[in-house]
This record gives C-alpha cells, structure tokens and sequence, in this order.
C-alpha cells in the first residue's frame, strides 16, 4: 500500500488534544531550566533516571519527581515557547495542554501565578501558528478536594485560554460519583471536561465513568475495545478517544505497539484522536504516532488525512 513520507505528514494541519506539559519536559529543557548558577532541587546526575520507570504507577512516580523540577511559575512559563516550536515543526495547528494543578498547589505554588505565565505565551504561540489551550488536570487518587480549585481557576481563567478540567491519575483509586458534582459544576460555567479512563479498569468502569461524569473526550479508553456494545455506544454519541500508541506500550499496558486497538475503535466508527501524551517520558512526537499508526495498521492516505481532519475537529477550538 502506497504510504505517506513523514514530510507529507508533517504538512497535514493536525491537533495534539492530549499532551501533558509536565510530561513534555526533555533533558534540553531542563538544562534551558537550569543553567550554571541555579542550584536544581534534584541532582543534575538523577535527570536521566526520570526518564526510565517501570509499568503504569512506575510512570505516575516519576512524573511526579519530574514536577519538582518547576520550582517557580515562571518556570511554566519558559517551557512554552520550545514546546510550540517542536509542535509548529510538526504541523500542528491546535495544541489542548493539560496542567497538573494539583500537584504544584500542594507543593506550595499559586495557581493563580501558573496559570499568568503560561497564559501570557499563547499570543507568541499563535504567531508560530500553533494556538493553545490549557486544561486543569484533577489527580483522581488524591479525590475530589484536590480537584475543586481547579473547577475555580478554569473557571476564572476561561476567557484567556484556560478551556476546562480533566481528571487523571490513578483511575482504580476512587470511584466517579466522589467528581460528579464538580463536572456538573465545570458545566455550569461553561467549561469542558475530559478525564483519563480504560487504561487499567475494565470496559464496566468505563461505563461507570461515563454515566457519573459525562466528558466530552475521553483519554486512551483501551478497555473499551473489549467491548462492542461499548464502542458502539462511543461512536454512536461522537465521543472522541485520545489514541496514544507509544505511551501505552511503553508504561507496559500494552504487549507490542501493534496490540493497540486503534483499528477496532476505526471499525466501529469510534472517532479516533491520535495524541503523544507525555512525548519526553515515552519518546515520541505527535509526527512519529501518525508515522507509527500508518506503519503499523496499514492506514492509506486517506485514513491518514481523516485523522488529522478529526483532531482538529474534536478540540474545542471555537
């Protein structure tokens, strides 16, 4: 079958709905980050062992020792513009970037002050030709107290770019009804909400989820192929999957890349959104899953064309 070459890939206008800033962090980031002269809060010589763990709770460890190293808002804030560059390199056109709140107002950071310095970056980023949003990520094993902040923040920032909440985290911890009436309240103030979900739980939890907390995306939702009637349901309410290849494979929910259901969800109609999720961690780019996706499945061009077509048409871009 006659395949796409990565450049002509690269020329489609494509969006990354699922990528978490904390995750996005490459060793030449930190080293932007700190520079001779500022002291780090966790050795020079422990940065490359970030970036090795061992299955799903191995990643969520050193995804939180990685967040110790944004000391500062600013910090945040720097991180913006070399990430926009490696995105805009890409194609991408349309970038909804999770903020894991929670995790930096417990150790002590403002919200309010994050949130400023990554907001003010979205004016060069449009000039790049990559517009940003940001989500506020909930970490669901820490319940529904850590999230609530992030329903006020996102609801105080919705005008400048702030676009809603998310819940991730370790989704066996707690069940959905604690988050509902958060969500509901998310809805109130006109905000979006999308959560993490099938990773680990059973196409049953998915259901469970769906009905507690209605999102509008639901990241990964491996578990749901297990299920037709499940996928049926999916497709049947245009509820778009956030589709990480790589990531998976590599926090060992998957066997081998090709193992990943991404076909099954494209039989049964489910729109399917291909996405890096923490592209440091998993070392990968939004360019390389749509190579990877094409090799690995057998996609023609024009299935190619469909999915970058169907990212852009699941963000919530007005």
């Amino acid at each position: 079958m006659n395949q796409l070459s990565r450049s002509d890939l690269a020329r489609f206008p494509k969006a990354d709905l699922h990528l978490h800033l904390e995750g996005a962090i490459l060793p030449g980031d930190l080293r932007m980050l700190y520079p001779r002269g500022r002291r780090p809060p966790l050795p020079r010589s422990t940065w490359p062992a970030l970036y090795r763990f061992n299955g799903f709770r191995g990643f969520l460890r050193a995804f939180a020792a990685a967040c110790q190293l944004l000391q500062e808002p600013a910090d945040f804030g720097r991180l913006i513009p070399r990430l926009v560059s490696r995105l805009a390199r890409q194609g991408v056109r349309r970038a909804e970037v999770f903020v894991s709140l929670p995790v930096h107002l417990r150790r002590g950071l403002r919200g309010e002050s994050i949130l400023e310095a990554i907001l003010e970056k979205r004016s060069a980023a449009r000039r790049k030709g990559v517009d940003l949003g940001f989500i506020l990520d909930g970490v669901r094993q820490w319940g529904a107290e850590a999230l609530e902040p992030c329903v006020e923040l996102a609801r105080r920032y919705r005008e400048q770019g702030v676009l809603g909440i998310g819940l991730g985290g370790d989704e066996s911890s707690r069940r959905p009804d604690e988050f509902a009436p958060l969500f509901r309240r998310a809805r109130r103030f006109d905000l979006h909400t999308v959560m993490h979900v099938g990773e680990i739980g059973s196409p049953e939890a998915i259901e469970r989820d769906l009905r507690a907390l209605e999102p509008q995306r639901l990241g990964h939702a491996l578990r749901a192929a297990e299920d037709p009637v499940l996928l049926d349901h999916l497709a049947s309410k245009c509820l778009p999957v956030e589709v990480a290849i790589t990531g998976n494979w590599r926090m060992g929910l998957l066997r081998r890349p090709a193992d990943h259901p991404l076909p099954r969800f494209l039989e049964h109609g489910v729109p399917v959104v291909l996405a890096t999720d923490d592209p440091a961690f998993f070392r990968t780019t939004l360019l390389g899953e749509y190579a990877q996706a094409q090799r690995l499945f057998g996609l023609s061009p024009t299935r190619m064309r469909a999915l970058a077509r169907q990212s852009l048409r699941s963000s919530f871009a007005p």
